[in-house]
């Protein structure tokens, strides 16, 4: 009889469980070492968006994101210059930080996705 209780138990976590694809997230273009590289996800699956970072050390930066594979997750990445968690804009309010934006897809099956840096100036 206990078993019974404990199966459900068991069974609702699993459910509850939100599963997840490990994704490597590469960062090209990067043009200076200074600062960091900043990254936010955000997804129907999730209630609160997903952050991470990485050093901005190189031309590129790689970066392991653990994303819902449920749902499709959208994928925002700055360029954090001079390290105050703000991005800097121009006078006509293009980013003068290095933006990508991109959308992971579970369905495809990829385990790295790529994207490069643009910058305004």
């Amino acid at each position: 009889m206990k078993r019974i209780p404990t199966l459900v138990c068991m069974l609702a976590l699993t459910v509850l469980t939100a599963s997840a694809a490990e994704v490597t997230l590469t960062v090209k273009g990067i043009r200076s070492r200074s600062g960091q590289i900043l990254v936010m996800v955000s997804s129907e699956s999730l209630d609160e968006p997903i952050y991470a970072a990485a050093a901005a050390c190189g031309e590129r930066a790689e970066i392991r994101l653990d994303l819902p594979d449920d749902k499709p997750s959208d994928i925002r990445v700055f360029h954090d210059h001079d390290g105050d968690f703000k991005m800097r804009t121009g006078s006509n309010g293009a980013p003068l930080d290095g933006v990508a934006v991109t959308r992971y897809n579970p369905a495809k099956g990829k385990t790295c996705i790529s994207v490069s840096l643009y910058y305004a100036e």
